[in-house]
């Protein structure tokens, strides 16, 4: 009886996608982060290439080598909704929506004033209607 394969976690394909990275930033290969590691090369391909999980304990080994954060072998670089693309879209959308919002308000007002000119008027005096009659601004008081 053959045993279940485990697929390797999204933590899992994190680390590995960082970790590629960070060879590529480095220009090394998987021989030698393996010979850096004490480990096997084919040990260090099946991590790198997804088959099998990293380890904790492989992780702080790779942090000291490359003096880095372990955090940031398990942190994903770019996350998909912040890629600029992603951005812009939500940016975009906030605009339209913000967009839409003004110009309802702005045909409420607009369809306020046709309606009675005076409701919109901060002011809450009750005798502001006679001013309205008689356009004189000092028949209201």
């Amino acid at each position: 009886m053959g045993s279940k394969k485990i697929e390797v976690s999204r933590l899992g394909i994190i680390a590995s996608t960082n970790i590629r990275a960070q060879l590529g930033i480095r220009r090394m290969s998987n021989r030698e982060l393996a010979r850096q590691m004490g480990r096997s090369e084919s040990y260090v391909r099946a991590r790198v290439n997804n088959e099998k999980e990293w380890t904790l304990n492989d992780l702080g080994i790779i942090s000291n080598i490359w003096g880095i954060s372990p955090s940031q072998l398990v942190v994903p670089m770019v996350d998909s909704s912040d890629t600029p693309a992603a951005l812009a879209d939500t940016r975009r959308t906030e605009l339209e929506e913000t967009a839409r919002r003004e110009s309802d308000l702005a045909a409420a007002t607009l369809k306020a004033l046709e309606d009675d000119p005076m409701q919109l008027a901060a002011n809450e005096d009750p005798d502001k209607m006679r001013y309205v009659e008689s356009g004189d601004p000092d028949a209201a008081a």
